[in-house]
């Protein structure tokens, strides 16, 4: 279908980022790679286009061309939070853990809400070299906590860390 929408409107930069998405989806990556390759080509704003051949180019394993996609995508769209953790999970596997750090903490002023940068915060940091108390703060900031009084005046504390936060687990 998006072949055909293709051919009649080749230059329909919407239509190569869901045919991309249909390539990830086949496990074609260095196709995915192309056909968003393609899409910033046409439309070198926009930042969508840019994170996905990051992501497409990560997949592939050809991570310094990957960072390179995804860092214009934060250019073009500092406030988008997936592009953030796309480039700290990059860093990462080049194995810049700082940097990897420095770009979930842009995550987290993009939006503070989503818990999975201050966990990758906490491990990392837990990992490689971080006072415990600091580490735990990281982690707790990606808990949700309930305080519930039982019989007694006993109270508790639940602690949930949502997996949908985290969904390389």
């Amino acid at each position: 279908l998006y072949q055909m929408i293709l051919e009649q409107h080749p230059g329909h930069t919407h239509t190569l980022c869901k045919l991309g998405l249909v390539h990830l989806r086949l496990d074609d990556a260095p196709a995915a790679s192309d056909t968003f390759r393609r899409a910033v080509e046409l439309d070198p704003n926009n930042p969508y286009a840019f994170r996905m051949l990051g992501f497409s180019l990560m997949q592939i394993g050809d991570l310094p061309a990957a960072e390179q996609a995804i860092k214009r995508a934060v250019d073009l769209a500092p406030n988008e939070v997936l592009s953030h953790m796309l480039l700290a999970k990059v860093s990462y596997r080049l194995g810049r853990i700082e940097d990897a750090i420095s770009h979930f903490k842009g995550a987290i002023s993009a939006d503070p809400l989503p818990s999975e940068p201050y966990y990758n915060i906490a491990l990392l940091r837990a990992r490689y070299g971080m006072d415990e108390h600091l580490a735990y703060a990281y982690l707790s900031a990606a808990t949700d906590f309930n305080i519930s009084q039982v019989v007694d005046l006993v109270c508790g504390v639940h602690a949930r860390i949502r997996k949908s936060d985290f969904p390389s687990l």
